[in-house]
């Protein structure tokens, strides 16, 4: 068994990764994560809906933080 890791979606700060656990190489588990340079908080999904929605909140978010613009901006 293997695990891949494949990113979705990232803007202003806000990361949606796809996480899949695979068995002979079929997907035997799925989950989707998201991250952001806002906070050191992370979610996780069952499903790609649900991690979609609180990414875009978070992207929007992001996009109006000070903080999380300067941290980009030293990248």
């Amino acid at each position: 068994m293997g695990s891949e890791k494949k990113i979705l979606r990232a803007a202003h700060g806000a990361t949606l990764t796809e996480i899949s656990l695979r068995s002979n190489g079929a997907i035997v588990e799925q989950r989707f994560h998201v991250a952001t340079l806002r906070t050191p908080e992370t979610w996780n999904f069952h499903t790609l809906l649900d991690a979609e929605s609180r990414w875009q909140d978070e992207a929007n978010l992001c996009e109006n933080d000070p903080f999380v613009q300067r941290r980009l901006a030293r990248r």
